[in-house]
């Protein structure tokens, strides 16, 4: 299974977590970092990195983070490189992409799983009324 990260500035990963629960309920084997204004970079290296060693029962890791460039996006992405994991990073996370994500990562490959993510973010953008 794909265990999945969420990442962002600020509260970001948090207010995901508060919608996600209140949506989906707990999801196993999916964790909030937050970066907070008081971190440094390698704070929040350190808090992921403790997330992923809790991870048991995964096989690869999505990293969902806000905005492409930011800290959150770029430490996820050494981390994979570094650590060799087999993975992905995916920025503009929304709250469409994921729920799709949760609710297809058990039976969806990685490069499935990127590209419904990729899919279900931008599905989940509306503009009304309608022109």
């Amino acid at each position: 299974m794909t265990g999945v990260v969420i990442t962002g500035h600020g509260f970001y990963a948090s207010g995901v977590k508060s919608t996600i629960q209140l949506i989906a309920g707990e999801q196993h084997e999916v964790k909030y970092v937050d970066f907070v204004e008081s971190d440094e970079p390698s704070d929040l290296r350190e808090k992921l990195e403790h997330y992923l060693d809790s991870m048991i029962n995964v096989t690869n890791i999505l990293f969902l983070t806000d905005i492409v460039g930011g800290t959150p996006f770029k430490i996820s992405a050494q981390i994979l490189q570094e650590r060799k994991i087999a993975g992905a990073v995916v920025a503009g996370a929304n709250i469409s992409m994921v729920l799709e994500v949760l609710f297809t990562r058990e039976n969806a490959t990685l490069s499935e799983l990127k590209q419904t993510a990729i899919q279900a973010g931008i599905s989940g953008i509306k503009i009304l009324p309608k022109e």
